[in-house]
């Protein structure tokens, strides 16, 4: 083990390129997305198919589920793919459901937009947490146990469809995130980078 003087916490190299992305205005991003409504929700895609932990026909029907009240509340669903997921074989699931599924995408500025970013349990979810945005993770539908890798003060989980529904007709809650993105992802500035090569510069000279 490193003594703990020689120990500092730089922050995340990977999160600087989110972090340092520019924030396009409201209008200029919406011209480039085909929804049929200028207000969506974010869903980001777990991969659960691909790790057998849903079917097709389940996570497709998971979707569907979503999707209605969203409708309803003119809101549309746009749906972040998992790198692994196969669009070939959903673009006519998402074509006949009026959803965008997306995969290479401007992450900062699709979640900067959404109403609410929905998940399972992605990992994704905590660029939601530093934009500031409405967090919901899923747990019925055969996913009632599913682990929860999230404190809930800083996420809404949602037992039912019912309880979704309910949320989006009311003001989904921003949760104070700002303790939790602290001591789990250090600093969030941008400057991980930059941090970094101070550091190693700073030991080569000594």
């Amino acid at each position: 083990f490193f003594p703990i003087g020689m120990i500092r916490a730089v922050g995340n190299p990977e999160i600087d390129s989110i972090v340092n992305m520019p924030i396009i205005d409201r209008a200029t991003f919406f011209k480039d997305l085909d929804t049929p409504t200028n207000k969506y929700a974010l869903y980001l895609d777990d991969g659960f198919v691909q790790e057998n932990l849903m079917t097709m026909d389940e996570w497709e029907g998971f979707i569907n589920e979503v999707n209605k009240p969203l409708v309803k509340n003119g809101i549309s669903l746009i749906v972040k793919l998992h790198p692994r997921t196969d669009t070939d074989i959903l673009s006519d699931f998402f074509r006949e459901n009026r959803i965008l599924a997306i995969n290479d995408v401007d992450f900062k500025n699709i979640v900067f937009h959404s109403e609410h970013v929905l998940s399972h349990s992605s990992s994704t979810i905590v660029y939601g947490m530093i934009l500031n945005k409405p967090i919901v993770l899923a747990r019925w539908g055969g996913m009632e146990n599913l682990v929860s890798n999230y404190p809930s003060e800083v996420v809404c989980y949602c037992h039912s469809l019912e309880e979704y529904q309910a949320l989006i007709s009311s003001n989904i809650p921003v949760k104070d995130t700002a303790e939790y993105i602290n001591k789990t992802l250090g600093l969030v500035d941008g400057n991980a980078v930059k941090r970094i090569i101070e550091s190693l510069l700073k030991i080569l000279r000594s």
